[in-house]
Protein backbone atom coordinates (compact mmCIF):
# COMPACT_ATOMS: atom_id res chain seq x y z
CA UNK A 1 0.00 0.00 0.00
CA UNK A 2 1.25 3.33 -0.79
CA UNK A 3 1.42 6.20 1.39
CA UNK A 4 -0.21 9.54 0.69
CA UNK A 5 1.95 12.88 0.87
CA UNK A 6 0.34 13.50 4.22
CA UNK A 7 1.23 10.04 5.38
CA UNK A 8 4.58 10.34 4.47
CA UNK A 9 4.52 14.21 6.39
CA UNK A 10 3.16 12.83 9.50
CA UNK A 11 5.69 10.05 9.38
CA UNK A 12 8.55 11.89 9.19
CA UNK A 13 8.02 14.67 11.53
CA UNK A 14 7.06 11.57 14.27
CA UNK A 15 10.56 10.53 13.01
CA UNK A 16 12.68 13.57 13.19
CA UNK A 17 10.39 14.86 16.36
CA UNK A 18 11.43 11.44 18.35
CA UNK A 19 15.13 11.67 17.30
CA UNK A 20 15.27 15.48 18.51
CA UNK A 21 13.60 14.17 22.00
CA UNK A 22 10.15 15.84 21.40
CA UNK A 23 7.46 14.37 23.89
CA UNK A 24 4.42 12.76 22.74
CA UNK A 25 1.90 15.64 23.36
CA UNK A 26 4.39 18.33 21.17
CA UNK A 27 4.34 15.57 18.35
CA UNK A 28 0.86 15.04 18.73
CA UNK A 29 0.45 19.47 18.00
CA UNK A 30 2.26 18.84 15.55
CA UNK A 31 1.02 16.14 13.73
CA UNK A 32 -2.70 17.83 13.87
CA UNK A 33 -1.22 21.01 12.44
CA UNK A 34 0.39 19.41 9.61
CA UNK A 35 -3.27 17.25 9.14
CA UNK A 36 -5.13 20.42 9.04
CA UNK A 37 -2.85 22.81 7.70
CA UNK A 38 -5.04 23.51 4.20
CA UNK A 39 -8.18 23.84 5.73
CA UNK A 40 -9.90 21.92 3.34
CA UNK A 41 -12.12 19.18 5.66
CA UNK A 42 -11.09 20.59 8.73
CA UNK A 43 -9.83 23.99 10.52
CA UNK A 44 -6.92 24.07 12.82
CA UNK A 45 -8.07 24.63 16.61
CA UNK A 46 -4.16 25.08 17.78
CA UNK A 47 -2.29 28.13 17.55
CA UNK A 48 0.59 26.11 16.07
CA UNK A 49 -2.10 25.02 13.17
CA UNK A 50 -3.51 28.03 12.74
CA UNK A 51 0.21 29.47 12.26
CA UNK A 52 1.30 26.79 9.88
CA UNK A 53 -2.11 27.18 7.63
CA UNK A 54 -1.17 31.12 7.50
CA UNK A 55 2.60 30.62 6.42
CA UNK A 56 1.41 27.81 4.17
CA UNK A 57 -1.11 30.85 2.66
CA UNK A 58 1.39 33.12 2.94
CA UNK A 59 4.00 31.52 0.82
CA UNK A 60 1.49 30.57 -1.90
CA UNK A 61 0.33 34.63 -1.77
CA UNK A 62 3.43 36.43 -1.92
CA UNK A 63 5.74 33.86 -3.81
CA UNK A 64 5.55 33.12 -7.79
CA UNK A 65 3.39 29.62 -6.65
CA UNK A 66 0.46 29.94 -8.62
CA UNK A 67 2.64 30.97 -11.69
CA UNK A 68 5.66 28.30 -10.92
CA UNK A 69 2.35 25.18 -10.69
CA UNK A 70 1.12 26.70 -13.99
CA UNK A 71 4.35 26.55 -16.28
CA UNK A 72 5.38 22.98 -14.43
CA UNK A 73 2.27 21.55 -15.62
CA UNK A 74 2.35 20.76 -11.09
CA UNK A 75 -1.39 20.21 -11.03
CA UNK A 76 -2.40 16.63 -12.97
CA UNK A 77 -6.12 17.82 -12.35
CA UNK A 78 -5.95 21.24 -14.85
CA UNK A 79 -5.25 19.91 -18.23
CA UNK A 80 -6.15 23.35 -19.65
CA UNK A 81 -5.47 27.16 -19.01
CA UNK A 82 -9.18 27.39 -18.52
CA UNK A 83 -9.34 24.40 -15.53
CA UNK A 84 -6.21 25.95 -13.90
CA UNK A 85 -7.50 29.26 -13.65
CA UNK A 86 -10.61 28.20 -12.20
CA UNK A 87 -8.24 26.37 -9.53
CA UNK A 88 -6.56 29.32 -8.60
CA UNK A 89 -9.56 31.45 -8.22
CA UNK A 90 -11.13 28.88 -6.31
CA UNK A 91 -7.29 28.22 -4.27
CA UNK A 92 -6.68 31.82 -3.38
CA UNK A 93 -10.47 32.46 -1.94
CA UNK A 94 -9.23 29.55 0.78
CA UNK A 95 -5.71 30.84 0.84
CA UNK A 96 -6.33 34.34 1.70
CA UNK A 97 -10.08 33.83 3.56
CA UNK A 98 -9.79 30.41 5.39
CA UNK A 99 -6.27 29.92 5.26
CA UNK A 100 -4.78 33.02 7.09
CA UNK A 101 -6.09 33.48 10.79
CA UNK A 102 -4.13 36.63 11.29
CA UNK A 103 -5.56 40.06 10.44
CA UNK A 104 -1.92 41.27 9.73
CA UNK A 105 -0.64 38.85 7.49
CA UNK A 106 -3.95 39.03 5.34
CA UNK A 107 -3.58 42.93 5.42
CA UNK A 108 0.09 42.46 4.18
CA UNK A 109 -0.59 40.39 1.55
CA UNK A 110 -4.12 41.71 0.21
CA UNK A 111 -1.89 43.56 -2.55
CA UNK A 112 -0.61 40.17 -4.26
CA UNK A 113 -4.06 38.66 -3.88
CA UNK A 114 -5.97 41.15 -5.98
CA UNK A 115 -2.90 41.18 -8.26
CA UNK A 116 -3.27 37.49 -8.54
CA UNK A 117 -7.11 37.91 -8.76
CA UNK A 118 -7.04 40.14 -11.39
CA UNK A 119 -4.71 38.05 -13.53
CA UNK A 120 -6.35 34.85 -13.41
CA UNK A 121 -9.24 36.59 -13.63
CA UNK A 122 -9.08 37.03 -17.19
CA UNK A 123 -10.29 34.13 -19.03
Amino acid sequence: MSLTIIDQSLAKAEEMMKKYAYNDAEIKIVKEAILCHSCKDKLPKTKEGKALATADAMAHMMTDFYLIMFFKRWLKAAKTYEEYRIWVLKKIERDFYTKMFYPEYRRKSKKRYEAIKTLFSVA
